[in-house]
């Protein structure tokens, strides 16, 4: 595979700075094995307890996942567990539920070497090729993901770079080249077309142009696929409009100065949604799980060198641990998923600033989320799962009744990087072994 050609008006690689590198120092200083992570705050046993429980998880996942080359679905990953009927929800495991349950899947698979966890990733990854549109005909929507099924008229961009995410780390583990096409392609649709007003569009029609552009603050965490996307294929192309644009964006339009999130801007009007009707559940969630957003942000701080981006990561974090409960879960009422990514984001903000109080909030939230998954051995189709959102009790009622595989796949990996064997790269401006890339100046 030829590396397509650097333009090097964008991007060097010159003069790193020494504020980075001393981030690069520290973080060689302060991994989950040093002594203050090691002793009172982070046990042997508590590391033991996080990993066994990831596996429990990922378990989970792979019981639950559709197996048979007879079936439409094969591959596909249940959505939700009712455990009160007894009733398991597929058809609404969209691309981006299946994408980052591949990530879940791998890093389990990197942390035991065990291949059902790889296989599972692989048929899944089969089934999210399934959706992408490869009728160049149908230019405006070339590369995208439909959302749940190969038939669905319809996507939400966030959701199909997702999808993309998951084919780019295949093609990181398995060095398929069909992969790394679809992950290509799709960075030509998202970025040709999807972009309006300097921000991606909430929902894209498939079938005609009514798409829709309203402004979702999820979309802060797509800047971090092409931080992954430059250091998986080394063609950082995309890495100013797509990195740097989306993370100034997201700081001067989602993130307040006290940390806080707004999730829905309307760029018609000039104005936020902050009425608690529309896309309720979305003005809900999005605060204390920021679809990280703010992993995006410290990625563009390895990625420029520029503080500013540590900074407003730094004010989230702290925002965010204010809203932390004495049992570690996030939000009133609980937002069970915050329980996940807040941790993915504090371990790596410990590894990169040393603050302790980082890495405590993240051991809270791992503790919390102990206590949510499913312990009941005789049912295959719960042992394992983790609580979360559902359709029958919904956002903000503070009432859960599903096992979930949003927080079920983030689990997995909040958990295993508090363990701190595995320490990316999902997720995360770090390598496995917790490395920054080589070359950190990645935009001039």
């Amino acid at each position: 595979m030829k590396k397509r050609k650097e333009n090097h008006n964008t991007f060097s690689s010159d003069t790193i700075s020494i504020k980075v590198l001393f981030c690069l120092f520290l973080t060689s200083m302060l991994s989950l094995d040093s002594p203050t992570a090691k002793g009172q705050l982070l046990s042997d046993q508590l590391k033991n307890e996080f990993k066994n429980a990831a596996l429990r998880a990922a378990d989970w996942i792979e019981t639950n996942q559709i197996k048979t080359n007879h079936d439409a679905n094969q591959g596909r990953i249940m959505l939700t567990y009712d455990s009160e009927t007894e009733t398991a929800d597929y058809r609404q495991a969209g691309s981006w539920m299946q994408g980052v349950s591949i990530m879940g899947l791998l890093m389990a698979y990197h942390r035991t070497d065990d291949a059902k966890y790889f296989q599972a990733a692989a048929r899944t990854a089969e089934y999210v090729k399934t959706l992408q549109i490869l009728d160049a005909r149908n230019f405006t929507s070339f590369g995208a993901f439909r959302e749940y099924t190969p038939q669905t008229e319809w996507i939400y961009p966030r959701d199909a770079l997702t999808a993309s995410w998951s084919m780019l780390w295949m093609y990181e583990e398995t060095k398929d080249p069909d992969y790394f096409y679809r992950a290509k392609i799709f960075n030509r649709w998202f970025v040709d077309h999807v972009m309006k007003n300097g921000w991606p569009a909430w929902k894209w029609s498939v079938v005609d142009n009514e798409h829709d552009f309203l402004q979702g603050s999820f979309h802060g965490g797509s800047a971090g696929y092409f931080y992954d996307y430059a250091r998986v294929t080394d063609d950082r192309s995309d890495m100013s409009k797509g990195l740097r644009d989306i993370a100034d964006e997201y700081m001067s339009k989602f993130l307040q100065p006290d940390g806080n999130v707004k999730v829905i801007y309307d760029a018609e009007k000039g104005r936020y949604i902050e009425d608690g009707k529309l896309q309720a559940g979305m003005q809900i969630m999005h605060r204390h799980n920021d679809d990280f957003g703010s992993i995006a942000l410290l990625q563009a701080y390895v990625a420029t060198g520029d503080e500013k981006y540590l900074k407003s990561a730094e004010a989230y974090a702290e925002w965010l641990i204010s809203e932390q409960r004495p049992d570690g879960g996030y939000g009133d009422p609980d937002v069970p998923p915050a329980a996940a990514t807040g941790p993915i984001l504090l371990v790596d903000l410990y590894k990169i600033t040393g603050k302790e109080k980082y890495l405590k909030s993240a051991i809270n939230g791992g503790r919390y989320l102990l206590t949510q998954q499913n312990e009941d051995k005789l049912e295959p189709r719960t042992y394992g799962g983790v609580w979360g959102y559902g359709l029958k009790k919904w956002w903000g009622t503070g009432e859960y009744g599903m096992l979930n595989l949003r927080t079920s796949s983030y689990a997995i990996i909040a958990w295993l990087k508090l363990e701190g064997v595995e320490q990316g790269p999902y997720f995360s401006p770090f390598d496995r072994k917790g490395s920054l890339p080589e070359s950190l100046q990645m935009i001039k």
